[in-house]
């Protein structure tokens, strides 16, 4: 048998990435499409320890839709929440067609599968079968293609909503009560709901005004805010805002943390939402035709950034600060980003004046 490379992942012209290698019977394969490299290298290795089990390659033909999902999900190397998340997405598709041979599926009737999902999820499950699909040819599960002619176009972006003004934030926030300064706080420091949570007191640094963002609570999960533990965590500048936001919340001795639930735990982001934000925002007045909130908790983070573009702080700056990229901002924002030719013509004229000033004054 032919001894096997460890294959290649390559950035392919598009964008996408991919990966080839040669299998347990000497052959070329190659397969693309994949989003990031991380995702086309998980790939790859699973087609490695497929071919390395060439001996059982009838019996992956053999499989059935929920035969590979359920193989796929056992070497997916996601956390315990995510794979659930996975799983129950996969439901979806297999409930229909688990039964089904893989090289059975059509093309067509899994479009019509993922054209009548509801809109809430149908970018997530499409994906998830695209991933899917994709390791059953890596796998020599089928020669066929099925993830390519798998259309997902990304789901259409809710419409930024910020609050227009800081008479607007702590309106709301006084409807809130006790919870207002977290609303507050999160206008004035743009963090996501899931950086909010977990901040403890000890991630203040009051003398140099600074806040430091080390973690992230999400659907009951903690995790680190970089991508190891010792990452370098983000500094958030503290406005005077900001800091009389935090002078607001007595500190509690049952916990380190700054916003934290009646019982001293991380506050249930969703729970909170529907007893307290929703309740406070239509109080405020903030309401469409039927009644409905117009406002969401990420829109504080929204709000953050319209009002640093407003003052004229720099785009970078702010992206760095929020956690982002300029291109994000730009995407979201840029119909408020100021006119930027005009800007570097307005500050240089206005340095050259001054150096010429100072020439003047020697």
């Amino acid at each position: 048998m032919p001894s096997i490379q460890r294959g290649q992942v390559y950035k392919l012209d598009g964008g996408s990435w991919a990966y080839r290698y040669r299998d347990e019977h000497g052959q070329r394969r190659q397969v693309g499409g994949f989003r990031t490299k991380g995702e086309t290298r998980e790939a790859l290795e699973g087609a490695l320890r497929a071919s390395q089990g060439g001996s059982r390659a009838s019996e992956r033909r053999g499989w059935t839709l929920a035969q590979l999902v359920d193989a796929y999900l056992a070497q997916h190397q996601v956390s315990a929440h995510r794979k659930e998340t996975l799983r129950w997405l996969l439901r979806k598709v297999t409930d229909p067609f688990g039964a089904m041979l893989v090289r059975d599926l059509l093309p067509e009737e899994l479009g019509r599968w993922a054209a009548g999902l509801p809109e809430g999820h149908r970018f997530e499950a499409t994906q998830a079968l695209r991933q899917v699909l994709r390791a059953a040819v890596a796998w020599d599960v089928t020669e066929r293609d099925l993830a390519s002619s798998l259309k997902n176009p990304p789901p259409r972006r809710a419409e930024v909503q910020p609050f227009a003004s800081w008479e607007e934030v702590e309106a709301v926030a006084v409807e809130l009560g006790p919870w207002g300064p977290l609303a507050t706080f999160a206008a004035a420091t743009g963090l996501r709901p899931e950086e909010l949570l977990p901040l403890e007191r000890r991630d203040v640094d009051r003398q140099a005004s600074v806040l430091h963002v080390r973690r992230v609570y999400v659907r009951g999960e903690l995790k680190h805010e970089g991508k190891t533990p010792g990452s370098v965590p983000r500094r958030v500048p503290l406005s005077d805002r900001a800091l009389a936001a935090l002078e607001a919340v007595p500190p509690r001795l049952d916990t380190p943390l700054i916003f934290p639930a009646a019982r001293g735990g991380y506050i249930d982001l969703h729970n909170w939402r529907y007893r307290e934000w929703l309740p406070a925002v239509r109080a405020a007045g903030f309401v469409d035709a039927e009644g409905k909130a117009t406002k969401r908790i990420y829109d504080l983070r929204h709000s953050f950034a319209t009002f640093a573009i407003h003052a004229l702080v720099p785009s970078f700056i702010i992206a760095r600060v929020m956690g982002t990229s300029e291109a994000m901002l730009r995407k979201h924002y840029g119909h408020l980003l100021p006119d930027t030719d005009a800007l570097v013509v307005e500050r240089l004229n206005a340095y050259a004046a001054a150096e010429e000033r100072e020439e003047n004054a020697r």
